[in-house]
């Protein structure tokens, strides 16, 4: 019958091409290992919560609700807000500039009373320390353009809350860039809105995704 199988005659086949068959495994595999080592590069996801809500006092506690409802309607426009050069430009010179950073801040002269009742200055005012921290990004490439390839902004319907996610090839830069756009976004949107309504909820970083 044409449909039995003949055990022997696939064995004959087996053993004449034997060689062939194993060749082409062995080239399938590389071809495989190849391709995952060096076009298939892994994606690492890192994300930056913020929370848009205003500060109230104790006399505005009566319009509190509608507030809330208004910083939730907003998170729509700081959604594209965030995404534009205005963010995205001070991002890339925080991550490839060097940066001056404050190591103590500055000390106000000291006087005290002599025996006369006069003050008397007994020590100098003290101006600011600074020192040049380095760049963390300074050999890459990075522009306004290219992070906003790399991010995107998510929200949950009705909250107040909206997420920065950045992928990239390394997982500390999607990280320092997430904590950067969160930095810059928090001090820039007073002056752009005149409003101060947005703080950082948290960090996540180091998450591997394939996608």
């Amino acid at each position: 019958m044409d449909n039995v199988i003949d055990l022997g005659r696939l064995w004959l086949i087996v053993r004449r091409n034997w060689t062939s068959m194993l060749a082409f495994g062995v080239i399938a595999g590389g071809v495989a290992f190849g391709v995952s080592k060096f076009v298939i590069h892994p994606q690492y996801s890192s994300s930056a919560a913020l929370l848009v809500n205003r500060k109230e006092d104790a006399t505005q506690q009566g319009i509190q609700l509608g507030d809330q409802q208004a910083d939730i309607q907003i998170i729509n426009t700081y959604k594209d807000i965030i995404t534009r050069p205005i963010i995205l430009k001070s991002v890339v010179q925080d991550l490839t500039k060097a940066q001056k950073v404050q190591v103590e801040p500055a000390q106000p002269a000291k006087y005290e009373i002599n025996e006369l009742g006069e003050k008397v200055q007994v020590e100098p005012a003290q101006p600011a320390k600074y020192k040049l921290k380095p760049a963390k990004y300074a050999n890459e490439n990075l522009s306004s353009n290219k992070l906003a390839n790399m991010i995107s902004i998510s929200s949950q319907n009705n909250s107040q809350v909206f997420t920065v996610d950045v992928k990239s090839n390394d997982a500390k830069m999607s990280a320092d860039i997430a904590n950067s756009i969160a930095e810059v976004f928090k001090t820039k949107i007073t002056n752009i809105m005149s409003v101060s309504n947005v703080s950082i909820c948290s960090f996540y970083f180091g998450q591997n995704s394939d996608k």
